[in-house]
């Protein structure tokens, strides 16, 4: 009873059944309807059943079948015709849908749509993985963590990014990994399930933090974009470099007054023109054919067109606004044009008159005073950064003309705001750094003697050791000097940073060209008889190597620190200069001692690691500026070069893997082509040549042999098996 009992429901499953599966049909036989049934079970056949609607005999079953599989196969034959007969990008867009897994239809709407999206719906999605990869790099997340998540975004077919659009939400904002990757889940996440992106409504702030007019200073320029532009520029650019006095400056251009002596219309397109290679709005349009951003162009052209117009007139406007174009050719590769712009404006900066301070001044005399003085020592501090980065011997200078300061900057404690990233305000006091870079300033001029002179001579080269020792002491007592809570490394503005960094980029400097004077001075004297100097001067070698080391160390600390806290959207010139020097003294200690040569004692895996992950937080703020400055993209081509082809290392997976990625996806060949003039020094070389002359090494002679070079598509060389020592990223230090 029990067994007819439970054979019951299946008979009455039987009787259910509205077809018989496609083995049992096709032989003949019973079928009971199971899936799979037990005549296929026994055979181990495979068993299926025509699908059916509710209310559908078999034979209407079959009928939808035959009609579904006949547009099917006309789907197929229009792919197959567009793949074969249509152009290549359309061609190369449709197997990119197929492998993301785009479906037959959303492929057929697109194969119907005709042929006027076939070049531009390719070319968006190189865009957006462009704009992606450039928001990735100018996040806080190391270079370990951005180049896992850019492997991620190059190889995944099926991965959707988000539409150029939907970067507006990012712009204002300091990007971090989590923000990116939940961006990334929402993006495919809404094309998944087929709803519409709907763009987050982000007002962080009221608006920009300086309201201007743009007219009569501008043209066709809405108020607008004057704003947001220059009160990013005053935030981050200014905030560094002190270009302009902001009161005074901003009270003259709300005035419309073309007469004023604190604006002028060169100024304001000069300003325009750098702050548009900062700015987000700059590169979330389309890219020209050659994917660098030239939105700037207008107000480059039209600054350069107002000087040409004005002539060689001494006047603040005129020195400011030549300091400023001189950044922003350097920044753009032009570094002959930036240093004949820099050179004219300390030419107007010796010609125009200095007044002597009288103690019955008018208010609106103290204000030219202070504006005056701050551009004197804004103009030498400037024109001496950019040589010293770019090695390149300059005028001396006349300190007698040196504004005093004390008396001129008071002590008054403001409040910074990060705008647009950052809204919360942070304690600076402006006015006593600026008289801390004064006096730093004074000594940098020091460094850039030594740091471009040149002597085959052995007194000579002894004398420049003995100098940058003595010019170190006193660098370090100026630095220790500094009380330590108006001079943090976290949660401080753009100028904090700069200073720290400044400091260790110049002290690494000295101690590595030590370095390279002594190495070569022990090469002229290898056969002295003096055992006992020659083995001084091996210590001292090993001495100079590991102070170098250690301001690097410590330098890239504070480049961490910048990285955490603001993002690396707005990255300073002084930054990159710093990350370009200790990139090239962390090469020099990884490579191979030459043949002959003593390696540096007590050196241990911890000293390594160290080096390594110097190393890459110096190439990740190259690597963030790079999508924004065409000079980064050719120093990231020229520290990949030396160091796999001129010194035979390995980097980091971490630093390699990162550069072919940005090198397929966001560089191009052209970009040499625009470099090829670039002065910046290759600190590697020396010791590579054997010879201490780092003017004979120069970033645009190195990427013309790198273009004439057969084999090495794009500047990118493929790494030779080295001996040297290859670490893994060390999380520790990040």
């Amino acid at each position: 009873m029990e067994d007819e009992a439970s054979r019951l429901p299946q008979n009455l499953k039987r009787q259910t059944v509205p077809s018989a599966c496609y083995s049992c049909r096709r032989r003949k036989v019973k079928c009971d309807g199971r899936l799979p049934c037990s005549y296929c079970a026994r055979r181990s056949l495979e068993c299926s059943y025509e699908s059916t609607l509710p209310n559908e005999t078999l034979q209407q079953a079959k009928k939808r079948r035959y009609h579904e599989m006949e547009r099917r196969i006309e789907g197929l034959e229009q792919l197959h015709d567009i793949l074969a007969r249509g152009n290549e990008a359309r061609a190369v867009e449709v197997l990119r849908r197929m492998r993301r897994g785009d479906d037959m239809e959303l492929l057929l709407d697109y194969a119907r749509a005709g042929a006027g999206v076939d070049g531009s719906s390719l070319e968006q999605s190189q865009h957006s993985r462009r704009l992606f990869l450039k928001s990735l790099v100018e996040s806080t997340a190391s270079l370990e963590e951005t180049t896992n998540a850019a492997r991620t975004v190059v190889t995944i077919d099926r991965l959707y990014l988000p539409s150029v659009e939907a970067y507006q939400t990012l712009q204002h904002s300091v990007l971090q990994l989590d923000h990116l990757d939940g961006f990334l889940s929402e993006t495919n996440s809404q094309r998944a399930t087929g709803a519409s992106a709907q763009q987050r409504a982000e007002d962080k702030s009221s608006g920009p933090l300086y309201w201007v007019p743009a007219h009569p200073w501008l043209v066709a320029v809405s108020d607008e974009e004057t704003s947001h532009l220059l009160s990013m520029f005053l935030a981050y650019t200014n905030v560094c470099w002190r270009f302009v006095e902001v009161q005074p400056f901003l009270q003259a251009l709300r005035s419309k007054d073309l007469g004023s002596q604190y604006c002028s219309p060169f100024l304001v397109n000069a300003m325009m023109a750098l702050a548009y290679l900062y700015a987000d709005i700059a590169n979330s349009g389309d890219d020209d054919p050659e994917g660098a951003p030239h939105q700037n162009i207008r107000f480059h052209e039209e600054a350069l067109r107002l000087w040409t117009l004005a002539g060689p007139e001494p006047s603040i406007t005129n020195i400011q606004g030549l300091s400023i174009l001189a950044v922003e050719h350097i920044l753009q590769g032009k570094d002959q044009q930036g240093l004949d712009l820099l050179s004219a404006a300390c030419e107007l900066n010796n010609t125009l008159h200095l007044p002597v301070r009288l103690a019955e001044w008018s208010r609106e005399d103290l204000v030219y005073y202070r504006a005056r003085s701050c551009t004197w020592w804004m103009v030498v501090h400037l024109n001496l950064t950019c040589r010293m980065g770019l090695m390149i011997a300059g005028d001396a200078v006349d300190w007698n003309r040196a504004p005093e300061m004390a008396d001129v900057l008071l002590e008054d404690l403001q409040y910074w705001i990060g705008y647009p990233f950052l809204d919360e305000p942070i304690p600076l006091q402006a006015n006593f750094l600026f008289q801390q870079r004064c006096l730093f300033t004074r000594l940098l001029q020091q460094a850039t003697t030594i740091l471009t002179a040149h002597s085959l001579e052995a007194d000579a080269l002894s004398e420049l050791v003995s100098a940058s020792q003595a010019l170190s002491a006193q660098l370090q007592e100026w630095y220790d000097a500094i009380p330590q809570e108006v001079f943090p490394i976290t949660r401080a503005p753009p100028n904090i940073y700069d200073l720290h960094a400044q400091y260790h980029c110049v002290q690494a400097a000295l101690y590595e060209r030590s370095h390279m004077h002594l190495c070569a001075l022990m090469q002229e004297t290898e056969h002295d008889t003096e055992e006992l100097a020659g083995s001084e001067r091996a210590r001292l070698r090993t001495h100079l190597r590991a102070t170098a080391l250690q301001h690097c160390y410590e330098g890239a600390t504070v480049l961490r620190a910048f990285r955490k806290a603001h993002g690396l959207k707005c990255v300073s010139f002084v930054l990159l200069n710093h990350s370009v020097v200790g990139a090239f003294v962390c090469l020099n200690d990884m490579h191979t001692p030459p043949e002959g040569s003593t390696p540096r004692t007590g050196k241990g895996l911890e000293s390594d690691q160290r080096t390594i992950s110097a190393l890459e937080e110096f190439f990740r703020i190259i690597l963030a500026t790079s999508g924004r400055w065409i000079l980064s993209r050719g120093l990231a081509k020229m520290i990949y070069y030396t160091a796999s082809k001129e010194l035979r290392i390995e980097l980091p997976a971490s630093i390699s893997d990162i550069t072919e990625i940005m090198n397929n996806s966001s560089w191009h060949s052209s970009d040499l082509l625009q470099l090829s003039a670039t002065f910046r020094p290759n600190w590697s070389m020396p010791y590579v040549r054997k010879d201490d002359d780092l003017g004979n090494y120069r970033m645009g002679d190195m990427l013309n042999d790198l273009m004439e070079s057969s084999g090495h598509r794009d500047g990118a060389v493929e790494p030779r098996p080295s001996s040297s020592r290859v670490m893994a990223y060390d999380p520790v230090h990040d």
